[in-house]
């Protein structure tokens, strides 16, 4: 049975400042190992709509299946985060796999299923999206339906307009492979490239012939993508069949994004397939559209069928390495690589501590020369974009290099020393069950509720320098301790005076 602490947690930050006067915080430790978090999101919007959420759960361990507290309770928080755990005292040296299936949905949504049997307590993590079934968002639509084995399946995948976006062509005594029947298959249509697995860059597929080819491309002029996903009463996913199934894309109002008109009779599309069960990019032989503008393929398994045009990549670029005098500094800074023409082609954030590596690959074959730029701009407290504080020399794109960059910066950033202090009466000391316990912390702009990561203190390691905070900066502040699936204390603008800040933890009547 799981301990529950009550804490009071009085932050004597400096000159008596105290963000927490009187709050009394109970908990119980959360897991911290085989958890499995969904964050739930519908595509082209926010939040998944949490009235009307439903899960499912289903194979030989479903009944075993608790929250991040060790709970039977499994739901999303307020913000959208959902974890299911393996319970702490399931043992895999003397037990079977853990097996259990999950359908998430939620009214007026497309469905999502996942599969899992572990052997370890390993963790998960994914985002999961959800299609409207009753309103385009953001050129998405979604739709559902049931397949039986001896029955035929035409199904027009159409929009609130009665617009057709894609049909299916399924014959009947199609057989799909490991399941039981009928089949609930999810379809969602896809007007935009913004969910292309992976961004759109591949480093590898397979063939038409089944081969592996490690020849990279990205996918560049986007048409459309259907995504397909069925599974059976138990939850159980299957991704292929024994025979072809036909499906149609209907690009007649579709724009070439090359050209800027319809796609015609004359283009050649690349027929492009992401399996996500298996992590498997496939390429097939190249269609056109027909007179209709239609596109029609013969498949024979399921997830992310893309039709685009596609361009290579070349399969190894640059590096570069930090020559610093820093350390131990967590934020990170912005840099952006440009090509001889001053085009900035990617841009991102890096570590400024001695021995840092940028490692740059799959760069278009026709680049050239790239350059790295670093800018005095950070993840946290920003800065100026547009000062360069230090720029490497030339090198090729679609070549192996290692490249140093000598860097200063304009300020250096001062740390603050953050300590956890654990306070237990005289002669007693937490107990060693509690040492690895986590308080998460997070910090937001004030009043503008977009919470970052700060710290995560443990009993064991109390006390953590961070440059994520500055001296003078003013932030709402919340606490965690139950693995930050709640947040039940709020501080807004809260502001730090000095280098310093101790976190006095007050566990009376839990010290031994």
């Amino acid at each position: 049975m799981r301990k529950y602490l009550a804490l009071v947690l009085l932050l004597l930050a400096w000159a008596c400042k105290n963000p927490l006067d009187d709050f009394a915080l109970s908990f119980k430790i959360p897991l911290s190992d085989g958890l499995h978090t969904f964050t739930l999101r519908q595509y082209g919007a926010g939040l998944l709509p949490k009235e009307a959420f439903t899960l499912k759960t289903y194979g030989s361990s479903k009944d075993l299946l608790v929250n991040h507290l060790g709970n039977p309770t499994l739901e999303p928080n307020e913000e959208g985060k959902m974890v299911i755990g393996i319970p702490q005292d399931y043992d895999f040296t003397t037990k079977k796999n853990f097996v259990f299936n999950l359908k998430i949905g939620s009214k007026g949504f497309t469905s999502k299923y996942y599969n899992f049997t572990k052997a370890d307590r390993g963790n998960y993590n994914a985002t999961t999206y959800l299609a409207s079934k009753t309103k385009t968002l953001a050129g998405i639509w979604g739709d559902s339906l049931s397949i039986s084995n001896n029955v035929a399946v035409l199904k027009e995948l159409k929009n609130e307009n009665n617009e057709t976006l894609a049909t299916l062509s399924l014959a009947a005594n199609t057989n799909w492979k490991a399941v039981s029947y009928p089949l609930e298959m999810n379809m969602v249509h896809f007007k935009t490239r913004n969910y292309l697995p992976g961004g759109g860059t591949v480093g590898s597929y397979y063939d038409t012939k089944g081969v592996l080819q490690n020849s990279p491309f990205e996918i560049k002029d986007f048409a459309a993508m259907l995504y397909l996903q069925a599974a059976d009463g138990q939850g159980q996913i299957s991704i292929s069949t024994d025979k072809t199934f036909g499906l149609t894309f209907d690009l007649s109002k579709t724009i070439d994004p090359l050209t800027g008109m319809l796609w015609s009779v004359n283009d050649s599309l690349d027929v492009i397939n992401y399996q996500e069960e298996t992590n498997r990019w496939y390429k097939l032989a190249r269609a056109k559209p027909n007179n209709k503008r239609e596109v029609k393929i013969n498949v024979s398994q399921t997830g992310h069928w893309i039709l685009a045009r596609t361009s290579s990549l070349c399969n190894t670029g640059p590096e570069f390495k930090i020559n610093s005098a820093y350390q131990g500094i967590d934020i990170f800074y912005l840099y952006r690589v440009e090509d001889s023409q001053s085009k900035v082609l990617r841009s991102g954030y890096l570590s400024v501590n001695n021995g840092s590596v940028v490692r740059l690959n799959y760069f278009p074959e026709t680049t050239g020369s790239v350059r790295l730029v670093v800018y005095d701009f950070n993840n946290f407290y920003g800065g100026n974009a547009n000062l360069p504080i230090a720029t490497t020399n030339w090198v090729s794109s679609c070549s192996f290099s290692n490249t140093p960059i000598a860097l200063k910066l304009t300020t250096t950033p001062q740390p603050v020393e953050v300590e956890l202090k654990l306070v237990c009466p005289a002669g007693k000391t937490i107990g060693p069950d509690l040492l690895k316990t986590q308080i998460r912390t997070q910090i937001s702009e004030p009043g503008k509720n977009q919470w970052t990561d700060l710290l995560v203190f443990t009993f064991e390691n109390p006390k953590i320098t961070t440059y994520k905070i500055r001296k003078g900066g003013v932030y709402d502040f919340r606490i965690s301790t139950d693995g930050g699936n709640t947040w039940p204390f709020l501080q807004s603008g809260f502001k730090i005076k000095e280098q310093k800040w101790s976190l006095d933890v007050n566990a009376e009547g839990y010290c031994k």
